[in-house]
Order: C-alpha cells, then structure tokens, then sequence
C-alpha cells in the first residue's frame, strides 16, 4: 500500500541574489511564516553556523544555498 507524503521546507530568500528575505519584508509579505520562524527564534539563533557566518543575516537565514540548490538535475 503507497502512502502520500507531502513535505515542505522554507527558505526565505531573495531568488535573484540568495540573500535572505528581510525581517521588514517577510513580516509584510509572509507574515504567518514570520511568526512560526519567530516562535523557534532562540534555537535558530543557537545554531553554530549562523553563529559562525550570521553576524548580518537574519535569525532564519538558510546556508549554502545558492540557484544549484534548486536544479532539476545534479551531477555527482
């Protein structure tokens, strides 16, 4: 029996450049997906990575994605 999974990840960010999506404008723009990011700010603040590169990215900024992270093919 096959079972339907569906699943969704967010990645707030600005297509054209691979900077996160501002506060200011996710807030405007998505602002359910705001408060849900917001309710899990502390854990996504303590993460080391955004520790290490966060200094100027917001608290749920996504790293190492770039306009490869989305094509239909990959080569390994």
């Amino acid at each position: 029996m096959w079972r339907l999974i569906i699943e969704y990840i967010i990645i707030p960010r600005v297509p054209r450049t691979a900077r996160p999506l501002s506060e200011s404008d996710l807030k405007i723009m998505f602002p359910r997906t705001y408060q849900y990011l917001d309710s899990y700010r502390s854990e996504l603040e303590s993460r080391s990575i955004h520790k290490l590169w966060g200094k100027d990215n917001s608290f749920y900024a996504v790293y190492g994605i770039g306009a490869y992270t989305f094509t239909p093919y990959k080569v390994v």
